[in-house]
């Protein structure tokens, strides 16, 4: 699918692209504008996006996502494959170079340039580095205990 400044249902202010609600695709999708969804964007396939894109929730992808420009998402930006941004990935309300997605963990794990987001779990990686055992146990239990002494090096390291 091909969003152009053509696209059915676009509102353009100052050449920015605007789209009220959900893009969905089970297909590939390629953005030539600069874009602006209040809802979610997701394709079955990439996503490519000459300029930059911006989604008031979730950007999911089949394959893998890359911009000219930034990628935003309001929550989460969930893929298979890469995340390349020609300026800056912003997802949770954290602007990184770096975002990584780990979903083969017990817990869904994102990894910023600066922070970890462990389930729903979301901190710098230096309160990371520095809880106790008392603070994780507090904030899942002997399962988060658990996972976090057997996963807390490498994660840290990332």
């Amino acid at each position: 699918m091909i969003i152009d400044k053509n696209y059915e249902g676009l509102i353009e202010c100052d050449g920015i692209f605007k789209l009220e609600g959900d893009l969905i695709t089970e297909e590939s999708l390629e953005i030539k504008i600069n874009l602006i969804a209040t809802g979610d964007i997701k394709a079955g396939g990439t996503i490519k996006a000459e300029g930059y894109i911006e989604s008031g929730w979730s950007i999911e992808a089949g394959s893998y996502i890359k911009s000219g420009g930034y990628i935003k998402a309001g929550g989460y930006i969930k893929t298979k494959g890469y995340i390349e941004a020609g300026e800056y990935i912003e997802s949770f309300g954290i602007k990184t170079i770096k975002l990584i997605r780990i979903s083969h963990l017990p817990y869904v794990v994102f990894v910023f340039d600066t922070h970890i987001k462990i389930g729903c779990e979301l901190h710098s990686k230096e309160k990371w580095k520095n809880f106790g055992d008392k603070e994780i146990l507090a904030m899942g239990g002997k399962k988060a205990l658990k996972f976090w002494n057997e996963n807390k090096e490498w994660l840290l390291r990332m």
